[in-house]
């Protein structure tokens, strides 16, 4: 069975694709900067995935930032079509921390 669902499907105005696109970023960012906090309460240490994320995630912010500006520019409505692939995979045990 495919668990596919189209999230976002359709051709925005600039400002909206921006407030769809950026709210969606922030939200990821926000559960990162949380992820990356709680590891550095619970062990003393960052999280580098969680790091690594924000910094691609911020990255990708700028790129559609950048977009929004040359739609409006160009008179042009952004089309966005995002899909959300799930699929099961075993779960792995959580390493402990031994510091």
């Amino acid at each position: 069975m495919e668990n596919k669902f189209n999230v976002i499907k359709g051709s925005f105005k600039p400002d909206e694709a921006k407030e769809i696109l950026m709210t969606l970023i922030n939200k990821k960012i926000d559960f990162h900067n949380l992820k990356n906090l709680s590891s550095q309460i619970r062990y003393n240490k960052a999280d580098p995935n969680s790091q690594e994320r924000m910094i691609a995630l911020k990255e990708i912010s700028n790129r559609i930032k950048e977009l929004v500006k040359q739609a409006k520019e160009d008179n042009c409505d952004l089309s966005i079509d995002s899909s959300i692939h799930l699929a099961l995979v075993p779960a792995k045990e959580l390493e402990k921390e031994t510091k």
